[in-house]
């Protein structure tokens, strides 16, 4: 919200929308999203878990759009990348026993150090070469995930002990909606 006026003649609520970089429209869906699971046909925990992964969903997109959308560059590795993290993430937890909230870190690692080879890999390619070769790095890691049976357990894929020791799902709804406030921020 760029306006004319001294960040000292704004109020309170003015400057906050201005360094979440949020509209008052935009603050209207925050706040609407925020007590959506207090609403009788959402409060449902079926519905919440769904509304989670749409918020995931949303702040994979918003990130992917940052680099098709303002980089110019188009990733068609992405989903990979993000699913290296969480594998990562998962086994971890399952296989190693360590704590999700420490997988979440190393998974973010992981993805970060993929993500980063995979732009010296294809930063010097041009044009569709560098989509394509993305691509590829995509497709042989969803190969792996699948073919490694013993430590993936393959396309049923891996059951993961909550974060959280609650039967709700409403604490990773409230997380992935920060998550997606966060990225949105960044992205911004």
């Amino acid at each position: 919200m760029k306006t004319g006026v001294s960040k000292h003649e704004m109020g309170f609520l003015s400057r906050v929308l201005d360094r979440l970089c949020l509209t008052p429209l935009g603050a209207l869906l925050l706040i609407f999203l925020a007590v959506l699971p207090f609403i009788p046909p959402f409060s449902d925990q079926y519905l919440l878990r769904w509304l989670t992964i749409i918020a995931l969903s949303a702040a994979s997109a918003i990130a992917f759009d940052l680099t098709a959308g303002f980089i110019n560059i188009v990733n068609f590795g992405f989903a990979a990348i993000l699913g290296l993290g969480g594998y990562t993430s998962a086994i971890l937890a399952v296989r190693a026993g360590l704590s999700p909230w420490v997988g979440i870190f190393v998974g973010a690692l992981a993805s970060g150090i993929l993500g980063f080879l995979t732009g010296l890999l294809t930063l010097r390619l041009r044009g569709i070469f560098a989509a394509v070769m993305a691509w590829f790095i995509g497709l042989a890691l969803m190969g792996l995930a699948i073919k490694m049976v013993w430590l993936t357990r393959g396309p049923l894929g891996l059951r993961v002990p909550r974060m959280i020791d609650t039967s709700s799902n409403e604490p990773y709804y409230y997380m992935m909606l920060v998550m997606l406030l966060v990225v949105y921020v960044i992205c911004r």
